[in-house]
């Protein structure tokens, strides 16, 4: 994607559900996009912050990561499967 001359890096990942993540590697994937990417997904990353009901370690790592290089993350609000607890799983 272009915008005013300015490449901006643009994916779509799908985060596994792995028992651990850490935050460097969080930061390592993100500082591999340049300094202006969108990345919006299925991170498997609860937490109360972007607006899901629960909380694990991934998302702290991932939230501090975030924060660790000045990202925003901006949270869809819908649930992923509304036929299941709603939750929230994906955003940009």
């Amino acid at each position: 994607m272009l915008m005013m001359g300015t490449m901006i890096s643009q994916l779509r990942p799908y985060i596994a559900h792995l028992k651990v993540v850490y935050e460097i590697k969080f930061i390592t994937f993100f500082q591999k996009l340049g300094d202006r990417f969108i990345v919006g997904g299925d991170y498997n990353a609860k937490y109360s912050h972007w607006g899901s009901r629960l909380i694990t370690p991934k998302e702290h790592a991932l939230l501090k990561a975030a924060n660790t290089i000045n990202a925003e993350i901006i949270s869809t609000r819908k649930p992923n499967d509304p036929n299941k607890i709603p939750d929230l799983l994906d955003f940009f």
